[in-house]
């Protein structure tokens, strides 16, 4: 496609107008030639077999007056037949031609050989073929346009007297011109060509006018706006009628349909990214807080086990060091994990982008690999589609890790179970333990432990979803979290 400035011809290769014309212009005019090279063909054939005909009639009619007079035997009348004969338009000349070759009589004596010989240019024509095959015409191979029609004489029982009793005496020869019809014929085809030319051309000029009118002036006043839309630009629109009249019409209808799809989706992108964006700032922020409430309170157990190993080295009391020691280690290194954890949580997150199956199976496998855990988990299959949004899509995450932090510091096991599933326009997510269980009224007064079930239930009512706490003493715990599905328009 041309830049937007670029306003020179087309070559005419890369002309749909002329490319257009001249595919239809030339298979006409080719028909056209043909046809008038058949017509001339059928004419010319037509022609020299009525000329035949005519000559052939002249020729008896001839040879019934020269009857007469050759029973006579007058030479002079003989000879004035054949003049006046050979006077006729078109005919040439005629000859009396005996069976050996002597020329008895001829119209322009003056010009008269004696006699013919069959190895002779005009004899040869037909003494050349068997004299069953012969015709009684032959165009003569020294004047292509001189047509010779041979009449033989027959030796009839008035004419024995004088001659032997053979079938013929010889021959009547006319040569009859086809100039002047072949010249007529030539001017005939001559002028269906220029007609077949004329008649093409003005098919070219309407064929060419029709394009242009029709598709490429239409087609040219829409590169702007392609151009447009190829660079970006989804807010152009290709001109067209409210009504579509025509293919043109439909295809641009629906490249504005597309435009109208595309911008929409472009703007729901851009939401889409704001949103997730925004998302993802007060997420980390949340993160940040509580990983400094984390770091905090960690700071403050080790600087009160500290003061207490302190003590305890300074009355010799080594094993109850060593015991604090070793409970310091344990805070540190479950404080490490949960921030691990954490910062798995906030990767997985940034890569929601992929869908809820995808962005579940990378963190809870690396969750896995992490802890050294035995952590099971039944999600939908990757091309189920499962319409979220990232605050929903980070929720989700956020609720299952924060079940698994409370199962591998309260439980006491290192087994669970996780479900994501659809059910009847709800998403559904379980996560299942087979630890201790707990009682709620005893865990009350745990402050990191209730702040982590009511960041879940929070969680959970932000996202409209319900979550229920499943519980039992040794007998495990479940978390339930059903979260309505928006219906897609």
């Amino acid at each position: 496609m041309r830049s937007n400035g670029d306003k020179r011809p087309y070559p005419i290769r890369q002309s749909l107008r002329v490319r257009a014309a001249l595919g239809v212009a030339l298979p006409v005019l080719l028909l056209l030639i043909v046809l008038s090279w058949i017509h001339y063909q059928r004419e010319r054939s037509l022609l020299e077999d009525q000329i035949l005909r005519t000559a052939s009639q002249i020729g008896a009619a001839t040879l019934g007056s020269l009857r007469h007079v050759m029973l006579q035997k007058d030479k002079t009348h003989l000879d004035q037949i054949l003049d006046d004969v050979g006077k006729m338009e078109d005919i040439q000349r005629l000859f009396l031609v005996g069976l050996d070759g002597t020329i008895v009589g001829d119209s322009h004596p003056s010009d008269s050989q004696p006699r013919f010989k069959t190895s002779d240019l005009g004899c040869l024509e037909c003494h050349q073929v068997p004299p069953e095959e012969r015709d009684h015409a032959m165009l003569l191979q020294i004047q292509p346009t001189t047509l010779r029609i041979s009449t033989p004489i027959n030796n009839e029982p008035d004419c024995q007297s004088c001659h032997e009793k053979t079938d013929h005496l010889g021959m009547l020869l006319m040569d009859v011109s086809l100039i002047d019809t072949r010249t007529q014929l030539i001017r005939d085809l001559t002028t269906d060509l220029g007609i077949s030319v004329g008649f093409t051309l003005l098919i070219t000029a309407g064929v060419y006018i029709l394009m242009q009118r029709l598709i490429v002036q239409r087609v040219e006043r829409l590169e702007t706006p392609l151009v447009a839309l190829a660079s970006g630009d989804f807010s152009m629109r290709l001109p067209a009628p409210e009504q579509p009249r025509d293919e043109l019409d439909r295809l641009t209808h629906n490249v504005n349909r597309m435009a109208d799809d595309l911008e929409r989706y472009v703007e729901e992108r851009e939401q889409l990214y704001l949103s997730r964006y925004q998302a993802m700032l007060e997420e980390r922020e949340r993160i940040a807080r509580e990983m400094h409430d984390g770091v905090a309170q960690l700071m403050g157990y080790v600087n009160a086990k500290s003061s207490a190993i302190r003590i305890f080295l300074q009355r010799d009391k080594t094993e109850t060091a060593l015991e604090q020691l070793e409970q310091l280690s344990l805070a540190s290194q479950e404080a490490m994990l949960e921030i691990r954890t954490s910062i798995l949580g906030l990767r997985a997150a940034d890569q929601g982008h992929e869908g809820i199956q995808a962005t579940m199976a990378s963190f809870l496998g690396k969750f896995n690999e992490m802890t050294g855990y035995e952590i099971q988990f039944e999600l939908p299959e990757a091309d189920e589609q499962i319409e979220l949004s990232s605050e929903r899509e980070l929720h989700i995450l956020r609720i299952t890790q924060e079940a698994l932090s409370n199962i591998h510091k309260h439980s006491g096991t290192q087994r669970a179970q996780v479900t994501l599933r659809r059910i009847e326009g709800q998403l559904e997510l379980r996560i299942k333990d087979d630890g201790n269980g707990f009682v709620v009224e005893e865990r009350s007064t745990d402050t990191a432990f209730s702040q982590g079930i009511n960041n879940m239930h929070e969680r959970a009512a932000a996202m409209g979803a319900t979550l229920d706490i499943l519980t039992r003493h040794q007998g495990g715990t479940e978390i339930v979290v059903r979260i309505p599905l928006e219906e897609k328009s």
